[in-house]
């Protein structure tokens, strides 16, 4: 995938190695990667959505909440989960605040989640959507799925370059934009910040008054 998508965008790249494509088309909207979940729900099914890139970037949300609504509507009643958390609103037993917990964690610590993670690396906005077993699910409404999804992005007039592309999940419906953690991350490193500015103004001033500066 990494090989084709750099022939596909003219990147050069001594580890990468390529068959030239005979033709290309137009710019790249985004990228959905399906899969089939392996094990058979004992409850409703679920849908299961991945969508960190490499080193933790995110897709941009308006793609994200386009697939949730998609699956949560008129035949496909999938009610949509991240992160494998499924909360008491979603008949599951999980910790609602697993999810941004989990969120914050594979950000930071997991460098590649899936296929999807790679096309984010050219600019490509992708998720990696994981429908119900075919013994759980039919195989007809999981091609219908992916086919409204392929119908949405088609009437997408230019780049996602809207909405957010930092944030953090609070649920498959809610999230917490960079406008509200930003201030509180900066409120926490200040004191820190102060602290070693004004350690090394000291450190500074003892050495220049040992060597005959001051």
């Amino acid at each position: 995938m990494d090989a084709w998508l750099s022939e596909y965008h003219l990147v050069e790249d001594g580890t990468l190695h390529g068959d030239p494509l005979p033709e290309m088309g137009g710019m790249m909207i985004a990228g959905v990667v399906m899969k089939s979940q392996a094990t058979k729900s004992t409850k409703d099914p679920l849908l299961r959505i991945e969508l960190n890139h490499l080193n933790g970037q995110l897709p941009n949300l308006d793609l994200f909440n386009s697939v949730v609504r998609i699956a949560g509507k008129g035949k496909f009643a999938l009610h949509s989960t991240v992160y494998g958390v499924r909360d008491m609103e979603q008949g599951g037993t999980d910790w609602h605040m697993l999810v941004p917990l989990r969120a914050m964690y594979t950000q930071a610590f997991i460098a590649v989640e899936g296929i999807h993670s790679v096309m984010g690396k050219y600019g490509v906005q992708a998720i990696t959507v994981a429908v119900p077993s075919l013994t759980s699910y039919p195989l007809r409404h999981s091609a219908r799925l992916l086919e409204a999804i392929a119908r949405s992005l088609n009437n997408v007039l230019e780049r996602f370059h809207q909405s957010y592309f930092l944030y953090i999940l609070a649920s498959s419906d809610n999230f917490v934009s960079i406008a509200y953690f930003m201030p509180i991350i900066g409120g926490v490193l200040l004191p820190l910040l102060m602290f070693v500015s004004l350690r090394t103004s000291f450190s500074l001033r003892h050495y220049l008054t040992l060597k005959g500066f001051t």
